[in-house]
């Protein structure tokens, strides 16, 4: 599977352990893959997973896309979010305030930059060097 994931066009996944359910066949299986394997499988697959996410927001910089901005972050800016983020999930966008909106409504934006953290995306240089979580 990482072998897989690592040469696939893929931007990102999340990944799991398996975890023996009652009614799953897996279950009863013998022979199953003690902890410690599940967790070095799961930190390494999660890496590469990340590292996926980090090369396609490095590609997204100079690109003018459609955001949807939700609501006001702060004085000088919007927050909002881009077509391959998903609310609650996949972090948002932060679209310095230049004009007089009402959101939400959806706008084109061009990302300058992103943030530190690989799921926060900032479309413009001066963004907050913490988001604070809701």
């Amino acid at each position: 599977l990482y072998r897989y994931l690592e040469s696939s066009p893929v931007d990102f996944f999340c990944a799991f352990k398996f975890s023996p359910e009652e009614e799953a066949k897996a279950s009863r299986f013998p022979d199953q893959v003690p902890e410690d394997i599940k967790e070095k499988r799961l930190e390494a697959i999660s890496k590469l997973g990340w590292e996926k996410l980090e090369e396609f927001y490095e590609k997204q910089k100079g690109k003018t896309i459609e955001a949807l901005i939700e609501n006001e972050w702060d004085e000088e800016n919007f927050i909002g979010r881009a077509w391959f983020q998903g609310p609650e999930a996949d972090g948002s966008i932060l679209v310095k305030k230049k004009t007089t909106i009402s959101p939400p409504l959806f706008s084109k934006v061009k990302i300058l930059n992103k943030r530190k953290k690989p799921w926060n995306i900032c479309l413009n240089p001066e963004c907050p060097s913490k988001r604070e979580e809701r």
